[in-house]
């Protein structure tokens, strides 16, 4: 009793003390959800996000059997609602853009916490365990923010926050305002954001296209649906040439997480497959190591006595996809070709389940795949070459080019063996409305736009007596 008076009595005596914490925390958190409706943007500049778009619809399902997680390899190519009809299951892609594996761990843990899930799911895109494999970088901090935005408080995000960066980082992490901090006295960027969350797109949750006005591509479960189609004939980049796989391509931070996320699931008596949505040829082929990744994914399935499998090195006769047709760039596919892969995708699951998978179906290796289908043109790279000395050769090479005045283009066919091409290059500057022939039919692999010049430029491929055409190359004045 002399306890509990005691208690009281210091209560007593501290009670404004304790009051005033309690209210400044309140004013505090207050302020920042203000400055937040005022400041952060988590939206396209219409209005739209996928992530707002998505999780909108996650949180209001009933239930989930099968989730998807991963990047836009799966909500571009894979159709939950077609998923649905052929397994009589609920799936669901719970898909962000280049989803770091830590991002992927924290919203298993979300799904789980609020449904009962039967079985995840984990795509492999190289991209994200290779190339983005610093979670401190910025770039992985935004993909991560992006998600976090959209999720209610609770104890997983909580978790999720203090776990995704540095403590560096933990100020923009837990005060969304100071990512916008320079905003803050930005008058027009604040009436932009009012106008956006005060607009239906922002109520209605809607994902619209950004290039297609009111066009609502967002489709149902995480689809992203487009019926567009790669503008060329073969594949090509403008990125200055693919980056082989290292011995050990996956990074340490990724690996941590993808072995956190297996081990989730198998402690809470989860399914878990791994897969690789497929890719043009084109890109993967042009690395020439494919099979490194693919090596370093199987060895860490194995190591949990889990299935991985690579759509990639999918037997044609199963899953043909050479034809750019199916795709609407370089890395994703359009709806014929999402409805395509996700009825073979489909079919695997079942499959799987039945443990009655045809043995020809995924070859072992990239190499053997490439191999079977034959000699084959993939794809056209062509790249702004920036070596001096590369530059003054072909200078020296080409009577028309002058190094000062204009830049500089290579190209490289990428084809499975040997193959006798021609190209024919146009292009059509601003403002004009006619085609120029720059080079008419020639093997010539090199060829140069003015400096001071915008334009779109257009390659042809002659092989015998057939003509591919890739995808138009736009180019803008040097700075």
């Amino acid at each position: 009793m002399k306890q509990v008076s005691s208690f009281i009595s210091s209560f007593s005596k501290y009670k404004k003390c304790f009051l005033m914490v309690v209210f400044t925390f309140v004013f505090c958190v207050i302020i920042e959800r203000v400055l937040c409706f005022f400041l952060v943007s988590d939206v396209l500049g219409n209005g739209s996000s996928w992530e707002r778009a998505l999780f909108h619809e996650f949180y209001e399902q009933e239930e989930i059997d099968n989730l998807f997680l991963g990047s836009s390899h799966v909500f571009y190519n894979v159709i939950p609602e077609q998923l649905d009809e052929i397994n009589g299951e609920k799936n669901f892609n719970l898909t962000t853009g280049v989803q770091p594996y830590n991002g992927s761990y924290y919203l298993l843990k979300e799904a789980d916490r609020k449904f009962d899930l039967s079985h995840v799911y984990l795509e492999m895109y190289y991209a994200v365990p290779v190339y983005h494999a610093d979670y401190n970088e910025l770039s992985v901090l935004t993909r991560n923010w992006d998600i976090l935005y959209q999720m209610p408080f609770s104890y997983n995000k909580f978790a999720y926050m203090c776990e995704m960066s540095d403590k560096e980082y933990y100020s923009m992490t837990f005060f969304e305002t100071r990512r916008f901090a320079d905003d803050i006295f930005d008058l027009e960027s604040i009436k932009n954001n009012v106008t956006i969350k005060t607009g239906e797109n922002y109520k209605q949750h809607r994902f619209v296209s950004y290039d297609n006005g009111e066009q609502e591509f967002y489709a149902r479960k995480g689809y992203f649906y487009t019926e567009a189609e790669y503008e060329g004939d073969v594949f090509g980049t403008s990125t200055g040439g693919f980056v082989p796989f290292e011995e050990n391509p996956i990074g340490d931070m990724p690996e941590q997480y993808l072995r956190k996320i297996i081990e989730y699931c198998q402690k809470n008596d989860i399914e878990i497959t791994l897969f690789t949505s497929p890719m043009p040829d084109y890109g993967l082929f042009g690395m020439g190591n494919y099979d490194v990744y693919v090596e370093k994914v199987n060895e860490i399935a194995g190591e949990y006595g889990i299935s991985y499998y690579d759509f990639n090195l999918c037997n044609t006769e199963y899953l043909e996809l050479l034809d750019t047709s199916y795709f609407c760039d370089g890395e994703h596919m359009n709806v014929a070709g999402a409805e395509k892969f996700t009825s073979v995708l489909g079919t695997v699951m079942q499959a799987e389940k039945n443990s009655a998978l045809p043995e020809d179906m995924f070859y072992e290796t990239y190499q053997e795949k490439i191999a079977a289908i034959g000699n084959r043109i993939l794809g056209l790279q062509y790249y702004v070459v920036n070596d001096s000395e590369k530059i003054a050769q072909i200078e020296k090479e080409l009577d028309d080019f002058d190094a000062e005045k204009e830049r500089l283009y290579a190209m490289h066919l990428i084809s499975t063996g040997e193959v006798q091409t021609e190209y024919r290059i146009s292009k059509i500057p601003e403002g004009q409305k006619e085609k120029t022939v720059m080079q008419d039919w020639s093997e010539q692999i090199y060829f140069a736009v003015p400096k001071e010049e915008n334009g779109t430029i257009y390659i042809e491929i002659k092989i015998g007596n057939e003509i591919k055409t890739i995808s138009p190359i736009y180019y803008s004045k040097m700075e």
